[in-house]
């Protein structure tokens, strides 16, 4: 366990979705847009029960479509989700006013939920259900939002207890979805070699590793990545510890696993929850395991397939967070910063409060340690291959200032999918623009064309510009090297915050 950022479960996130609702998850369930055409539920591969639970997916062609919003996965949460270890289905959101004869560019949407909750399903994203009908429609392109497992059905190993087991389940599972498309999206009018990977939080990091995915390396061709947790990933040592605690705590051995109740299988989340922060604050508790064969590297420090790339991040990330840390773990150097020397500890901790810790303090230390470093690191590699473009949302309004988040965690989601825009108050008007505007631009992004910027265009980042876009409203606005104060603040401990 050596990561020392703290990403809670999404539980943390109740207080923002508290001001928000879905408005398409009413009563009823789903509404329907009239310019969109749906396909709900649609099966990518067997059922991963019985005998093919904890084994990689097997792959459908011609699986009956649920035509509803398919169960999510099985997760630990306090919403009232229909959930099923049965849940490899995707769905599909078609422009109805298409040309016929010219297939549209392909997004597959992949949810996050620190790989322990989310889904496609209604509800499943904290209160949310993923509609990209407006997003199909202003960008021009076929969404297709995947299912996988998560928690200990998609991202615990137990490889290392016995050959009935493996590995990077939930990873193999937006595999198999991407398969599914290169074989079958044609039939929906999309152009399977024109793919672009879209992901938020954990879905981001996960988009991330099928860059490091030899069998994935084909079946898209760019990648846009809002908030990735770039350094939750485990090792086989890792991988092999946690498995074995989390062992221990179903009351069980390995060999029972398989044949478990469900429910059963859930009950060790929390417990794994609070192992898992006791060693180090800040990372998932559940992660993708770097095994070498099928997951070849560790993001943060290489791209073995890279594709040009949208990176961004929002500035106040971690507030949310820190609202629900408790203080008193952040003044342990083992827990915070660790393998530092105290002195540069002490020095980093200043520069955020002279009474470190405090809640601002805490959120803003670790706004920039999980999120505003790991993403110029990342970015750098990225220069070494090929284009990318980065951003930072800075805008926020109405119950995000009342509530004291700011522009955290999920923020930009809300004007980029043109949902709960009322809850920006007396800006919403602002945040449709800024939200058409962005459509707009991922919209160029996924056509492979360049992307609009006021009367000019994105800037791509490199290594001498250092071009950021920064969303602070309606307008373009591109600075050159915005964060650099904190990225010279955090280079004397670079070799504690990558792994």
């Amino acid at each position: 366990m050596k990561r020392n950022y703290f990403l809670p479960s999404l539980v943390t996130l109740a207080l923002l979705l508290i001001f928000s609702e879905n408005a398409i998850a009413k009563k009823s369930g789903f509404t329907r847009q009239d310019n969109v055409t749906y396909y709900l539920g649609i099966p990518f591969a067997k059922p991963p029960v019985g005998e093919l639970r904890f084994k990689a997916p097997v792959p459908i062609d011609d699986g009956k479509p649920l035509d509803r919003l398919p169960p999510n996965p099985m997760q630990d949460t306090w919403l009232d989700l229909e959930m099923s270890e049965d849940c490899l289905y995707l769905n599909i959101f078609a422009p109805k006013d298409q040309p016929k004869d010219k297939p549209l560019p392909v997004v597959v949407w992949v949810y996050g939920g620190s790989y322990t909750t989310g889904g496609i399903g209604e509800k499943a994203a904290m209160g949310f259900t993923y509609d990209m009908g407006d997003y199909a429609v202003d960008t021009n392109s076929i969404v297709v939002a995947v299912n996988y497992r998560v928690n200990a059905f998609g991202f615990a190993d137990f490889t290392a207890f016995g050959p009935e087991f493996e590995s990077n389940l939930g990873l193999k599972d937006i595999v198999a979805a991407l398969g599914w498309v290169k074989r079958n999206i044609a039939k929906y009018n999309g152009d399977p070699q024109n793919v672009t990977l879209q992901g938020q939080s954990a879905g981001a990091a996960l988009i991330a590793a099928l860059m490091n995915v030899e069998e994935a390396k084909d079946l898209f061709q760019r990648v846009i990545l809002e908030s990735p947790c770039l350094e939750s990933f485990y090792d086989r040592e890792e991988a092999k510890e946690f498995a074995a605690e989390y062992i221990k705590r179903t009351g069980g051995h390995a060999a029972d696993l398989p044949k478990m109740a469900a429910e059963d299988l859930i009950k060790p989340i929390k417990e794994m929850d609070k192992y898992v922060r006791s060693k180090k604050m800040g990372t998932c508790s559940f992660n993708p395991v770097v095994d070498g064969t099928f997951l070849k590297e560790f993001p943060s420090k290489k791209i073995l397939y890279p594709k040009p790339v949208i990176l961004g991040t929002n500035k106040n990330e971690s507030i949310i967070f820190a609202k629900f840390a408790k203080l008193k773990d952040f003044g342990k150097a083992e827990h915070t910063l660790p393998y530092t020397d105290p002195e540069i500890r002490s020095r980093i901790f200043a520069q955020y409060s002279k009474r470190y810790p405090t809640k601002k303090s805490v959120g803003n230390l670790l706004t920039d340690t999980m999120y505003t470093v790991p993403k110029y690191r990342y970015a750098a590699l990225l220069t070494e291959h090929d284009l990318a473009y980065l951003y930072r949302f800075d805008f926020y309004s109405g119950m995000f200032r009342t509530a004291g988040i700011k522009a955290s965690h999920m923020i930009e989601m809300f004007p980029l999918f043109n949902k709960g825009l009322k809850y920006f108050g007396v800006k919403r008007k602002k945040a449709f623009r800024i939200g058409a505007n962005m459509r707009e631009q991922f919209g160029a992004f996924i056509h492979g064309e360049p992307m609009p910027c006021g009367e000019s265009y994105w800037k791509p980042y490199d290594q001498l510009d250092k071009n950021v876009l920064v969303i602070k409203d309606d307008t373009c606005n591109q600075e050159r090297n915005p964060d650099q104060a904190v990225i010279e603040r955090f280079k004397p401990v670079d070799h504690i915050l990558l792994k």
